[in-house]
């Protein structure tokens, strides 16, 4: 590969294990003149700025950065295949959110820098409290002009975050991604199903969802809501 030359694109992304695609053709990153051609096979591009952070030594080959890969691959891969990517990193134990910051920060020119900070804002810790959230998400739907829901409502021995009782709709806030225990997951899944059993339509919405695009997420609760027939009083 040459002096300084490193393993990067998909070619890094598959020898670090996150790219289940095919190695080839070789991609390199280097120094070199523009006017100097790449080999039969290789990819070469040309680094502008790669620092010791941006290197690393798979299986005794010199290679891009877990992060700095991740970098590059957000520019290159199609949309729906980066969040793949970053899920086999964090299986893997190679999501590492300041590593990546850093890359990000040096490379602020880098075409995939857009694209990788708005992937990885799930795996940002969340910015509201619960009574934040519920607070700016019923500010929204009132600014919709839904109809106002009840808050913290008891329904089949469960409390409902956001809740229209006369069309047995609700709004399950998540705050987290996930909710840590074993415990928990269990609990979740027996109130779908008591809520189910009792003819109550639920939807979970997370924060970062809708910190995202709120106007979006109050639009489909809009349409969700105005299908379900009011039930006689």
């Amino acid at each position: 590969m040459g002096p300084g030359a490193l393993l990067s694109y998909h070619s890094a992304g598959w020898l670090w294990g996150i790219w289940s695609g095919s190695p080839r053709p070789i991609h390199v990153t280097a120094f070199v003149p523009r006017h100097h051609p790449a080999p039969k096979g290789i990819v070469r591009h040309r680094a502008r700025n790669l620092v010791e952070g941006d290197r690393a030594l798979v299986e005794g080959i010199p290679v891009t950065s877990a992060a700095r890969t991740q970098l590059d691959l957000a520019w290159k891969l199609r949309r729906d295949h980066l969040p793949r990517l970053l899920a086999r990193s964090e299986e893997l134990g190679m999501l590492d959110l300041t590593s990546i910051r850093g890359a990000i920060e040096r490379n602020g020119g880098h075409h995939g820098t857009r694209r990788l900070r708005y992937a990885l804002a799930i795996y940002e810790p969340p910015t509201w409290t619960r009574s934040d959230f519920e607070r700016h998400f019923v500010a929204h739907l009132a600014a919709a002009g839904l109809p106002r829901p009840a808050t913290g409502w008891n329904e089949v021995g469960h409390e409902i975050d956001v809740y229209w009782p006369e069309r047995r709709f609700g709004i399950e806030l998540d705050a987290f991604e996930t909710h840590g225990t074993r415990q928990a997951f269990e609990t979740d899944h027996e109130r779908d199903l008591d809520f189910a059993l009792a003819g109550i339509e639920m939807h979970r919405v997370s924060e970062r969802q809708f910190r995202r695009k709120p106007a979006e997420i109050v639009a489909d609760v809009a349409t969700l809501l105005g299908r379900r027939p009011v039930m006689p009083g």
